[in-house]
């Protein structure tokens, strides 16, 4: 207790450096470490009811808390969502569920389009593949796991031990219960909890507004404020009878917002973070993993942009593929972005420089985790050293050509040739190689966005792009380097495959050697890089417990995908100079679509929305800003007032909310939602959903 006490007083007392700003050239050493810094993602089973209490006069009671917790959902792809209405109306973000939607279009359809509304329950769609999770229970495992862990011997061990007993208690869980179970680790293990969840399959769409309205400015606005999207979709619980779920726990629809400097809540499922990770690892991860990710994902929007430019009429495919990978590339884009920014790190290094500090000082501590500092430094040193070849030679598996596929096939098939008898079935192999229906220009402009990934990933002392293709990168080189393979033209491939098995594994031939160079070194790395991960995964085991030793559950745990609440106001903030309003109005969606000639892409407005009608309230608000923690993840969460009443939905988060993944600076991140208020009004006037707008009115269908 006495560590919690003394190493809290010094967090939360410390001078705290003022807002980031253009105009005055900060030191390092203004930048110093607060309990802020871990933002606001509680758990239920850990609210800071007194904090609430003291800081905003606020005291929820149990039925409050209850239905916050029962009245929120998380879908099985990723986001957030909650019922509205006690008869199992659920509302998320369109962005959620507009993959979903496609499937239940009919034969002449575009729901992205056009959107859709069913007019009555029996025109409520089934959504294949679709499900939602309430959260019902929360167990403290933690004592058991740790005291399984400690019985392992070394690291390999200690993390079967632990995965073992993991597997089993979630087991007993599922069994017992009938809910879907998991163990969920908090402060890097310094925590263990068993969260059960009951399982919702039949889902039905209620009402999508079409896509340009929802994602107006595309995946220039993404991480952006201020916006002007509508980004929202309800849907349906139904049970297993075919009958609307009957749910208690709801939360009831605000037509009227909230105004700015009021307590709001935000209730979802946050992604992960890495607010109680080392400086070290974080720098890891910025140099290979998320570098990594950032390329490849640029490399692939770019190749399906082009291509959704060059193909006549809409393709929904397409779009998804460029606003997802649009927003993936903008994730890893915005947390390099962040990890260049020298507040965050040196906020970083005070917080660990403080907290290693006091493991020296004491004798307990110092025995416990005095070891970590070099250990980790260790660890992460050989990461980088295998991770190198591990990230040049990744096979992305939404990344491929069918060239590259189409050479592995032929080395496997070759040495499965050499290592048993029997003859390779030539005949066939060219068929189904060269015969197989698929688009050459597509497939040369994947080859060419691997090719550049290639390139890029690799360490200054090794050009393994030079030493297989024998040249220095160039524009257009996917061309270059067909035109010197057996992929060139059908009668070389023809002659090529009828050679002996050895024969064609000798052939340099520039695909064939990336193949069997690649073959060569990743299964290494992965292999390396794991027995790494595990010492790794030990060390934060530790680190985490150190944490939570000193710093006890005044902060909250990093995001694991699973439920948070955290509190914030609306509130505007300053950025590139100017100052971000609060809330954007009907007036700047309308400014926005004119200021930029009124084109589709990427403000344009949906033919719905080109005619509003007379007397409109237009100072109604669209979009709204709050200091509420989130993270990737919370898309789809309800933004309640201290009523538990819905005035929001978020959507989306700022630039600076991204590097939110490493620390919380509660002056520069911003959550962003859709203002029930302004929701309501295009509800009822430009969709004319009556339906809808009277079961959120009352609650029930």
């Amino acid at each position: 207790m006495k560590y919690l006490l003394s190493i809290f007083v010094i967090l939360v007392f410390i001078n705290i450096s003022a807002q980031e700003n253009l105009y005055y050239p900060y030191k390092s050493s203004d930048y110093k470490a607060s309990i802020e810094n871990f933002g606001k993602m509680w758990t239920f089973d850990n609210l800071p009811l007194e904090r609430w209490k003291t800081e905003y006069g606020f005291e929820p009671d149990s039925i409050w808390i209850i239905n916050s917790r029962m009245a929120a959902l998380q879908f099985g792809y990723g986001c957030s969502g909650a019922f509205v209405s006690r008869d199992g109306l659920i509302m998320t973000n369109h962005h959620c569920g507009r993959n979903s939607i496609i499937k239940t279009e009919t034969e002449g359809e575009d729901l992205l389009k056009t959107g859709f509304y069913a007019e009555s329950p029996e025109d409520e769609r089934p959504v294949p593949g679709v499900f939602v999770d309430q959260l019902i229970s929360i167990e403290d495992v933690t004592d058991q796991i740790k005291e399984e862990l400690h019985k392992g011997t070394d690291d390999q061990e200690k993390i079967k031990l632990k995965r073992e007993l993991i597997k089993k208690l979630t087991e007993e869980k599922e069994k017992n219960s009938g809910l879907v179970a998991r163990v969920i680790t908090l402060y890097n293990g310094g925590k263990y909890a068993l969260y059960s969840w009951k399982r919702f399959n039949d889902i039905r769409l209620v009402m999508s507004p079409e896509f340009q309205i929802a994602s107006t400015g595309w995946d220039w606005d993404n991480f952006t404020y201020p916006r002007y999207e509508f980004d929202f979709m309800f849907f349906r619980a139904y049970d297993s009878t075919g009958n609307p779920v009957k749910s208690e726990h709801f939360f009831k629809f605000n037509e009227n917002g909230a105004s700015e400097d009021d307590l709001i809540f935000t209730i979802g499922r946050p992604g992960t973070t890495h607010r109680i990770t080392t400086s070290r690892e974080i720098d890891y991860l910025s140099n290979y993993p998320y570098k990594s990710r950032l390329i490849i994902f640029n490399n692939l929007y770019n190749v399906n942009r082009k291509l959704y430019e060059e193909t006549p009429g809409d393709d929904s495919d397409l779009l998804n593929n460029i606003m997802g990978l649009g927003n993936a590339r903008k994730v890893y884009a915005g947390r390099l972005m962040g990890l260049r920014n020298e507040r965050l790190i040196e906020i970083k290094r005070d917080f660990e420089s403080r907290l290693f500090s006091k493991f020296r000082e004491d004798s307990v501590l110092s025995l416990k985790y005095g070891h970590l500092e070099d250990s980790v430094k260790s660890v992460i040193a050989k990461m980088k050293s295998t991770a190198s070849d591990l990230y040049t030679f990744t096979k992305h598996r939404f990344a491929n050509s069918v060239y590259l596929e189409k050479s592995e096939q032929i080395i496997k098939m070759a040495e499965e040739k050499i290592r048993r008898t029997g003859k390779i079935n030539a005949d066939s192999l060219q068929i189904e190689i060269l015969k197989q229906d698929f688009e050459p220009e597509k497939e040369k402009m994947m080859l060419e966005a691997i090719l550049n990934y290639f390139h890029f990933m690799q360490d200054r002392d090794k050009n393994y792009f030079k030493e297989i293709f024998g040249r220095n990168w160039k524009e257009n080189i996917s061309g270059q380097i067909l035109e010197n393979s057996i992929f060139n033209n059908y009668r070389d491939f023809y002659r090529f495959v009828h050679q002996k098995a050895d024969k064609i594994l000798a052939k340099d031939d520039p695909l064939l050697n990336y193949i069997k160079i690649r073959e060569e070194k990743y299964p290494a790395a992965a292999k390396k890089l794991k027995e790494l991960e595990a010492k790794l995964e030990v060390l934060n085991q530790s680190f985490g417990e150190a944490v939570f030793e000193l710093y006890g559950d005044k902060i909250p745990p990093d995001a694991t995908s699973t439920l948070r609440i955290s509190e914030g106001k609306i509130k505007g903030y300053e950025y590139n100079g100017t100052l971000a309003p609060g809330k954007t109005t009907w007036y700047g969606l309308l400014d926005r679509y004119y200021s930029f000639g009124g084109e589709t892409y990427p403000w344009g407005l949906p033919d719905s929305w080109k005619n509003i009608p007379e007397g409109t309230d237009l100072s109604a608000p669209v979009n709204f800003v709050s200091t509420n923690d989130i993270v990737g993840g919370n898309s789809g969460s309800s933004v309640i007032n201290r009523k538990g009443e819905v005035i929001g939905l978020v959507f989306d988060g700022n630039l600076e909310s991204i590097y939110g993944d490493f620390l919380f600076l509660p002056d520069e991140n911003r959550c962003i939602a859709v203002d029930s208020k302004g929701l309501m009004q295009a509800l009822e006037i430009i969709y004319k959903t009556e339906r809808l707008c009277e079961e959120l009115k009352t609650g029930k269908m």
